[in-house]
């Protein structure tokens, strides 16, 4: 039974070849002497508030120099404490992870560790009946109890691990983005925001309208977004640029240097002037080299962040309380919307609900973007800061449902706007409305030219005809012949259509294919714009039916 698998690359000379090593690692590895070693390391490079092997509780400081504490609960049982330790030391020395995911393992292993009385045998026989009850949640954690299981030298290991082995793991759902319709909302908020509101209440929240114009475009990571120095947006030969410092780092592995990423990004005068005007603000009150420095925001602030550290930039935590604010302040009490958690399926909200945007929620968006719009693979990992055209693959599996949530939206637009024109002659039973009707036709419906499920009102047929099926046509006035059961042939057919463009968008992305000009991924993609276009339209006509009946 192995270890905990550690992978590393390492370059063999001036040609950059690559060997990849695997190396397992158990509690038995390292002596004593060397997991200090580790130990003193962490603290010398800051990972680590100063501690000993003894204590039970450590402080471990993340990227953004925000602290997470450790606590090892297990007083009576030194061994088991002990073990705890070493584990966490080499998920964070030697293997490099973050400090989210050890303070996530850690609280696993004391859980599990508590419920079997410390991986009793008594207990493992009715385990499998145990986990049964475990929600989906935590089952995807048992992964993390099998690897502590293997790094460990307790002796019912290896019946725990058999247990664990034969539970079935449910699939890992992809990450949950808010609907479409709630990111067209918000933005549609941000707009009116920067127009209308109050200069006060403005620049309180100028960090988020800044991340919210900036990461829906340019994918950054939020680290990258607090890290933003304000030198760093500049103006050059009448057009206008922001340098980026990409932040993810792999500690020495080699495989991080294969795309180099983009670094210096032209962006609009629109977002640069939005920049600048916040860093001539924050240059009048400090010389802080960074655009979210935690003072200046905080200048703006009516309420008490409780922060202890000293850091000159605004931190995950603190950015993450302004947001919270501003959803509570701008989007509830100021625009009227509840704000609700993001919904596992797509559902139609309420006009005034919106589901909550996290901070790194617009790197996804951002990225579904570009993919939707054709942007060469190898240009959206430069802009993503990717490693590998193979990192997309996890946003390549949001475009289901984001093209879904965009055509729900697109068609509710669609649908105002063709109501009144294609209703059927006969349910208009109101002069208001047949005067109106009139007026957009500038004909009567029965003078008009007959198609498929209705009338034509071009006046200059057939020169503009631009579409070969008329019910996506402009000029098309919905008759009666156009029914339910006619639309929803139509939306399988148009489905089965958006289905094999987005398989080879996908496709593109998995199989990592030739960088380049890829012409025909950029003739995918604009006929998959084209598709959700008709898809919106049939969706419009379904609305128009569901109401009439």
């Amino acid at each position: 039974m192995q270890g905990i698998k550690i992978k590393q690359y390492i370059n063999t000379g001036d040609n950059n070849e690559v060997i990849v090593t695997n190396t397992d690692i158990t509690l038995n590895t390292y002596t004593d002497e060397e997991y200090k070693k580790i130990l003193n390391d962490l603290i010398s490079e800051g990972t680590v508030q100063p501690v000993t092997m003894e204590d039970n509780e450590w402080v471990i400081v993340d990227e953004f120099l925000e602290q997470s504490r450790l606590n090892f609960p297990f007083i009576l049982q030194p061994n088991i404490n002990e073990l705890i330790k070493k584990y966490v030391l080499i998920k964070l020395g030697v293997q490099y992870r973050s400090s989210s995911t050890i303070v996530h393992s850690r609280k696993e292993i004391v859980d599990f560790l508590k419920e079997t009385n410390f991986l009793n045998l008594n207990r493992v026989v009715n385990l499998r009946d145990e986990i049964a009850h475990w929600s989906d949640t935590r089952k995807r954690s048992i992964h993390i109890l099998q690897e502590f299981i293997r790094f460990s030298n307790l002796d019912s290991k290896r019946e725990y691990y058999t247990v664990l082995n034969g539970v079935s793991i449910p699939d890992s759902n992809t990450r949950t983005l808010p609907s479409y319709q709630s990111i067209i909302t918000f933005d549609y908020i941000i707009q009116d925001f920067i127009v209308n509101s109050d200069d006060k209440i403005k620049m309180r929240y100028y960090p988020i309208l800044i991340w919210w114009e900036l990461t829906k475009i340019i994918p950054l990571r939020p680290i990258e977004l607090y890290l933003l120095e304000r030198e760093w947006v500049y103006e050059q030969n009448g057009k206008y640029y922001i340098h980026l410092v990409r932040r993810k780092k792999k500690h020495g592995d080699l495989r991080y240097t294969r795309i180099a990423p983009l670094n210096e990004i032209e962006i609009s005068y629109e977002l640069y002037n939005l920049l600048s005007y916040y860093i001539k603000e924050a240059n009048k009150f400090n010389n802080s080299k960074y655009i979210l420095n935690y003072e200046f925001m905080n200048s703006f602030r009516d309420f008490n962040t409780n922060n202890k550290r000293n850091q000159d930039f605004c931190g995950g935590g603190s950015f993450r309380k302004l947001l919270l604010k501003f959803y509570k302040e701008v989007v509830t009490e100021q625009y009227g919307y509840t704000v609700i958690p993001k919904q596992d399926e797509d559902i139609e909200l309420k006009f005034n609900e919106i589901e909550v945007l996290n901070v790194g929620d617009t790197r996804h968006i951002a990225i579904c973007s570009m993919m939707l719009q054709g942007f060469n693979e190898l240009t959206i990992a430069q802009l993503a800061g990717h490693a590998r055209v193979s990192e997309q693959v996890t946003y390549s599996n949001h475009l289901e449902s984001y093209t879904k949530a965009y055509t729900y939206v697109m068609a509710k637009s669609f649908k105002n706007r063709i109501n009144l024109v294609n209703k059927d002659v006969n349910s208009i039973r109101h002069s208001r409305e047949m005067i109106m009707r009139k007026a957009l036709l500038g004909n009567d419906y029965d003078g008009l030219r007959k198609t498929d499920y209705g009338r034509c009102k071009s006046k200059n047929f057939p020169f503009e005809c631009d579409v070969e099926d008329c019910l996506f046509c402009d000029h098309f006035i919905r008759g009666s012949e156009l029914t339910q059961k006619v639309l929803d042939e139509k939306l399988k057919i148009v489905d089965k259509e958006i289905a094999t463009k987005l398989s080879y968008i996908k496709s593109v992305v998995q199989t990592e294919r030739k960088y380049g000009d890829n012409r025909e991924l950029k003739t995918n993609t604009n006929s998959l714009h084209s598709l959700l276009v008709r898809r919106a339209i049939i969706e419009a006509y379904k609305m128009g039916s569901e109401e009439s009946q």
